[in-house]
């Protein structure tokens, strides 16, 4: 008897999971139809009955059942957590093991133990604070990736390729975002547009973004202190 109630039990379950299943393909489908501009990866449940999460790239959306109400947000107030906040972060994780750090600048400080990768433009406002604030960090290997964005700052591919011909691509990025300096007109093989196209496949679109060695992402400025909390986490 037992064992027939443990393969009802058993054959209910799959039926649901198939159930399941099959509405999350017909809704990616019918979404995928109904925005076909916009990349919609997959469909989830949510832990709310007849409403889906929508994953497209970083960015996550939610869904009635039937497609027709779209929504960008979803808090749980028992529990105080945004869970869309707490998605998002999940999706904008990198494989820091992946990341093409030969096409990177490399600056080791101290002991170079810790690491970090950040995207960074040379032209870019919030880049250059960036810099000021990580003079003081030690014992860490960083890895700038250049990735001017034309769009904003039109000479700067132009100054990241000639940063990167550097003798000392170090010493050369940091005179030219950390004091301003400017940069000597250089040409060689560089790996810039390789930069942009890891950018965009990896949807980072905004300098300054930090990448931690565990692949969480940050964008925008943050303090020495800040960095250091961030990195210990």
């Amino acid at each position: 008897m037992k064992k027939i109630l443990l393969a009802a039990a058993i054959t209910a379950l799959m039926s649901h999971s198939a159930i399941a299943l099959t509405n999350q393909d017909n809704l990616l489908k019918k979404l995928q139809v109904k925005f076909p501009a916009n990349h919609i990866d997959k469909v989830l449940e949510t832990p709310i009955p007849g409403i889906y999460e929508i994953d497209s790239g970083r960015e996550v959306a939610y869904t009635t059942k039937d497609g027709r109400f779209i929504f960008l947000g979803l808090i749980d107030a028992k529990e105080g957590k945004d869970l869309t906040a707490i998605r998002r972060a999940e999706l904008s994780k990198v494989d820091f093991g992946e990341l093409p750090l030969a096409n990177a600048i490399r600056d080791i400080r101290g002991n170079g133990k810790r690491t970090l990768a950040i995207f960074s433009d040379p032209d870019c406002p919030y880049c250059q604070k960036l810099e000021s604030e990580m003079i003081g960090l030690t014992d860490i290997t960083i890895y700038t990736f250049q990735m001017p964005i034309a769009q904003l700052h039109p000479g700067a591919k132009r100054k990241a390729i000639s940063i990167w011909c550097a003798d000392d691509q170090v010493n050369a990025w940091g005179d030219a975002v950390g004091k301003g300096a400017n940069v000597v007109d250089r040409e060689c093989q560089n790996p810039i547009d390789e930069n942009l196209a890891l950018a965009a496949k990896l949807s980072i679109n905004g300098t300054p973004t930090l990448i931690a060695p565990d692949g969480r992402v940050s964008s925008g400025v943050m303090t020495a202190k800040q960095i250091e909390d961030w990195l210990a986490k």
